[in-house]
């Protein structure tokens, strides 16, 4: 492993520690919390009540419903915490490939697909349910196990400090220490997906290096140790070509295909190595790029992220196939109405006024309309259209980004509930249908339905 690749490895942990650090002040917060109310309900009673039936279930029942809250909260807490933590980890594996390259001298500069961000984080998961609901699930655990510690504890006599010290196991495992309880699965959930997107996101640089004609080869570091799996000590340095597997079965580590014996907990990490296959001319036209937009004087890779970032937002990003989410490349209307600049400009201009001032990156492609919502949460997306879309298009799209607005700014959260996402599309479609029944053309209407069929099909 190189200077760099340990600088990007180390950025990466310094990221996941935060985290940590995040996910446990959140459930300190939650656990001071109940154990506070616990204590003044107790402190309310006495022992007259205390062997009261009544006064034991007015108990329990106020208890409940106060704890319920402190957990729900805990539940939203826990999920941004590491959602955030998921989409650091993306760009620190993307960017982190692309600053190992430029260290070979191959500077290469090449946008991130904010498509294959979503795929990495809540497509490829290898957790059963999405991550809000894996972390839902076990929330409502916590829920009936403390309530169950309040019954038992009441019906045994139990002081409060009894009471408390067993909910702190719960939730925390030793209350000094932090090592179990549902925090600790919430902290294995982020460490093992956290490597999982670093690793798949450092896959897909090197994918985007060698489409730019970086000769690339990958190559598997294990950390060599005892708690390291068999599977993986032997590819230690093994080297192979992008697209295949290396001989353990994985195309990384992490890798989202694998079983879940070969993934959990998996520390190993995917590293490249990098030749040129053009000729010195285009080498040196990449190196006045990257010496144009500063990337060549970064002294760390804190600094090198932060102007590569920077950088790929001012670059227009062609692809062969837009493949956004709440993406729309054909435009019935059109053939209707014509182009919406021409037919509706003060709407327009209305929109892109709302856009710009939300913060909403625009950006005009040829044969595109999507909305794609921001990786940073809190955040407007992009709004990508062609230029020559109908009013009817501009309409469908404005109307995905009035409802991220709505919304808060969730971000990628939103494919996380799929049933959220289809309700936005036929929303979205509705508005176009409604534009062709008004102009008298069941024949568009028609043809938007099945489209809105078509897109449908993608949240299954």
């Amino acid at each position: 492993m190189n200077k760099r690749q340990k600088e990007v490895l180390q950025h990466q942990l310094l990221t996941e520690q935060s985290a940590i650090d995040g996910l446990r002040e959140a459930y300190k917060t939650a656990l001071d919390d109940i154990e506070a109310k616990i204590a003044y309900l107790n402190a309310r009673t006495d022992s007259e009540n205390m062997a009261s039936i009544v006064y034991q279930k007015q108990y329990q029942e106020a208890l409940k419903r106060q704890v319920s809250g402190v957990l729900d909260t805990l539940q939203g807490e826990q999920f941004d915490t590491i959602g955030d933590f998921l989409v650091d980890s993306y760009s620190n594996g993307y960017v982190g490939a692309m600053y190992d390259v430029d260290g070979q001298g191959i500077p290469i500069i090449s946008p991130i697909d904010q498509e294959q961000v979503v795929k990495a984080i809540t497509t490829d998961s290898k957790l059963s349910k999405p991550l809000y609901n894996s972390l839902g699930e076990d929330v409502d655990g916590l829920k009936s196990a403390i309530q169950k510690e309040v019954s038992t504890g009441i019906i045994r006599g139990a002081s409060y400090g009894e009471i408390a010290k067993r909910i702190e196991k719960r939730m925390v495992g030793d209350y000094k220490r932090f090592n179990g309880g549902a925090y600790a699965k919430a902290a294995r959930i982020a460490r093992t997906e956290g490597h999982r997107v670093q690793n798949t996101a450092a896959y897909d640089a090197q994918k985007a290096a060698q489409s730019k004609g970086a000769n690339i080869v990958k190559q598997w570091d294990a950390t060599l140790d005892a708690r390291t799996r068999d599977s993986h000590a032997k590819v230690d340095g093994e080297l192979t070509a992008v697209d295949e597997k290396f001989s353990n079965g994985l195309l990384f580590p992490g890798d989202p295909h694998g079983a879940a014996a070969e993934v959990c907990n998996c520390r190993c990490a995917l590293l490249q190595r990098a030749k040129w296959a053009l000729d010195a001319d285009e080498l040196e036209r990449l190196k006045q790029r990257a010496e144009y937009y500063g990337l060549d004087k970064a002294d760390s890779f804190e600094e090198f992220k932060q102007k590569y970032l920077d950088t790929i937002q001012q670059i227009p990003y062609n692809v062969e196939q837009n493949k956004q989410r709440f993406n729309t490349i054909e435009d019935p209307m059109r053939e209707v109405t014509g182009r919406g600049i021409d037919s509706n400009p003060e709407e327009i201009s209305k929109i892109l006024d709302d856009l710009v001032s939300a913060g909403a990156e625009v950006i005009y492609r040829d044969n595109a309309a999507a909305y794609c919502p921001s990786g940073v949460r809190g955040q407007a997306g992009q709004f990508i259209i062609d230029s020559d879309s109908s009013f009817s298009a501009w309409s469908h799209e404005y109307k995905h980004f009035c409802d991220d607005r709505s919304d808060g700014y969730i971000g990628f959260r939103v494919f996380e509930n799929p049933e959220k996402c289809k309700q936005r599309e036929i929303d979205a479609y509705q508005i176009e249908i409604e534009m062709a029944q008004g102009l008298n053309r069941p024949d568009i209407a028609g043809r938007l339905q099945e489209l809105l069929a078509k897109e449908l099909k993608h949240y299954d």
